[in-house]
This record gives C-alpha cells, sequence and structure tokens, in this order.
C-alpha cells in the first residue's frame, strides 16, 4: 500500500522478480517496481516524480552546489526553507520532518536537501572518531618522542669514548652535533619505509579475507572485502612529521654530548 499525492491511501500488485542482497538502511526500506505503474498507484501522470536526485561527481561540492540550487530556486516556486532550526532535534533530518508537520501550506511546495542532511549523524560520528583518532595521534607521538630521546640518551652514554675520541682529534661540536642527528634521520626514513612495508603486507592480508555480506562492518566493505587507498601526499606529510620528530627528540641529548669536552669524555670512560 502507498499513499497518493492527494495523501489518499492507495494498493497495488506487484509480483517479486528478483532479490537483491543489501544490508544498507534504503535496501531494508525500499524496492524496485515499475514507474508508470508506481505514478498510476500516486495519481501521477506518466514521467512524473516526486523526488528527483541529483549525482555530483565530487561529494565536497555537496553543500556549496545545493545553496547555489536554493538560491537559484527561490521565487520561482514555493520552497521549504533550508537548515531549519533544530530546536531539540540535533538531527538536521529530523528537523525537517518537524518543520513539515509544524507549517501549513496551500498546492505544491517543494523541499531541497541534500546526503548530508540525510546522513548528517554518520558525518557527527566519523568527526567524532577523527577527533579521537587525531588525539591518540599526538598521545603516541609524545611516547615514541620520549622513546626516541630516552634511547638516544643511552646510545651517546655508551659511546662518550667515540665521542671523546672524535672531538680529541679535531672534530667540532656542530659536527657532532650532525653527524647523530644525521643518523637519527636515516633511522627514522629505515623506521617509516619498514613500517610501510609492513602496513602494505597487512593491508593486502586483510583486502584478500572475505568478510561476509550480513557482518555488521559491511558498509565498510566493498562486495564483503576491505579496501585500502593509500594517499601519496598523505603518506610523504606523515613521514615528514616523523622525521621531524625523531629529529627534535635527539637534538637535546645530541647537543648535550656534542659540548662535552674531549677530557671530560675520555676520562668518564
Amino acid at each position: 500500500k502507498l499513499r497518493t499525492i492527494y495523501n489518499q491511501l492507495n494498493v497495488g500488485d506487484f509480483t517479486v522478480t528478483a532479490i537483491c542482497y543489501d544490508p544498507g538502511l534504503f535496501g531494508s526500506i525500499s524496492a524496485y517496481a515499475n514507474l508508470s505503474y508506481v505514478n498510476e498507484l500516486m495519481s501521477m501522470e506518466k514521467g512524473e516524480y516526486k523526488t528527483l536526485g541529483i549525482f555530483l561527481d565530487n561529494i565536497t561540492d555537496i553543500d556549496s552546489f545545493a545553496e547555489s540550487w536554493y538560491a537559484a530556486l527561490q521565487g520561482k516556486i514555493d520552497l521549504f526553507e533550508r537548515n531549519p532550526d533544530n530546536g531539540e532535534d540535533r538531527n538536521p533530518f529530523a528537523a525537517m520532518m518537524r518543520q513539515t508537520e509544524e507549517e501549513s501550506w496551500t498546492g505544491t511546495r517543494f523541499r531541497l536537501f541534500t546526503l548530508n542532511d540525510i546522513l548528517s549523524e554518520v558525518d557527527q560520528l566519523v568527526r567524532l572518531l577523527n577527533r579521537v583518532s587525531l588525539v591518540i595521534l599526538l598521545v603516541l607521538f609524545f611516547i615514541i618522542m620520549v622513546g626516541i630521546n630516552n634511547t638516544f640518551r643511552m646510545i651517546l652514554f655508551e659511546r662518550i669514548k667515540e665521542i671523546g675520541t672524535m672531538r680529541a682529534l679535531g672534530m667540532q661540536k656542530p659536527d657532532v652535533n650532525k653527524l647523530f642527528l644525521l643518523e637519527a634521520f636515516f633511522l627514522s626514513i629505515f623506521g617509516t619505509v619498514a613500517g610501510l612495508a609492513l602496513a602494505g603486507i597487512i593491508m593486502f592480508i586483510m583486502s584478500r579475507i572475505f568478510w561476509g555480506l550480513d557482518t555488521p562492518i559491511y558498509i565498510l566493505l566493498k562486495n564483503g572485502y576491505m579496501t585500502f587507498r593509500l594517499m601519496p601526499l598523505q603518506v610523504l606529510l606523515n613521514t615528514a612529521i616523523v622525521t621531524a620528530l625523531t629529529l627534535f627528540a635527539a637534538f637535546l641529548p645530541t647537543r648535550k654530548a656534542a659540548k662535552m669536552r674531549p677530557v671530560e669524555a675520555l676520562y668518564h670512560v
């Protein structure tokens, strides 16, 4: 059964010809049927429609595209106000439904809404997860810096004799500092490359595992398989951040070691 455009109940006969597996939200509440027959049941002419969907090449242009269309349609047709005051509804889509129930009009009124309006709660969840991930990343960076700092302190403590010998042979303080900073630099590069290689192996293995079509994480899968996308600029940025943090963590102990007098370094051993 369904409602006509005049808000009257109507019923129709349908024959199931195929079943498509779709565990998504829309798949659980919708079905495909002959458009002409559906229009007939809803008292609509052939070729008419209640909802028109527009697909964009770039999903990030949704909001700006909607605003430009809303501005172009204003004054030409009767439109619901976009982004109504949410009030107690934090969900923009719930606010739109409340707006429909509270307002009154004559004739036909149109509404312009986007995927972001419908999936606002999902978007908020993604933003929250991104913030939590950022906090966890910063904590991990701090732990890494402390670990690198302590490691270099131990390395330099065990190599005091070597430092004293180099200083006694004429190596200047800046040269000693540069030497150990270069060592820290190459260690960070090799560590990053090894980490990326290990991550690539893990992603390859995970992408070959079939997780099923009825799993709760199906929305994150593609036909039951995990997919990964590496963004080169993001990888380079992360590599630069790790390298900079490594050099920063190693700077203080290397600077302290470079300031040691050759006599003190050799005597210490």
